[in-house]
């Protein structure tokens, strides 16, 4: 997995708050000033497609701030482990916390 391919794909991809318009099938970026542009229409081809057409759309629109997100979260888990891999004296003297970090890990997955 090519995370820092992900991460440059999630920075360049249109700002904004991105939102399924539920009945226009279009998911578009709204901006703080009011502004509003297209991201994409999730069109079905065919009526037995259309079921999952809204769930497309949420699932795209909600890529914008889902995908970085995860990208953060696995960089930070990335860190922990290669503090865990490191020499064992190093290990000893912040134990305290690295198990801190690795329960806010695993809190957020959980919430």
């Amino acid at each position: 997995m090519n995370l820092k391919a992900i991460k440059e794909r999630c920075e360049q991809a249109v700002p904004g708050q991105w939102r399924y318009d539920e009945g226009t099938l279009f998911v578009g970026a709204y901006f703080q000033d009011g502004g509003a542009t297209s991201i994409c229409e999730v069109n079905p081809k065919s009526t037995l497609w259309w079921n999952y057409a809204e769930n497309n759309g949420r699932f795209i629109a909600g890529a914008r701030t889902d995908l970085p997100a995860l990208v953060s979260w696995i960089e930070r888990a990335k860190g922990l482990l290669d503090l865990l891999l490191s020499e064992p004296f190093y290990l000893e003297a912040y134990a305290v916390n690295i198990q801190e970090e690795a329960r806010k890990l695993l809190a957020e997955l959980e919430s």
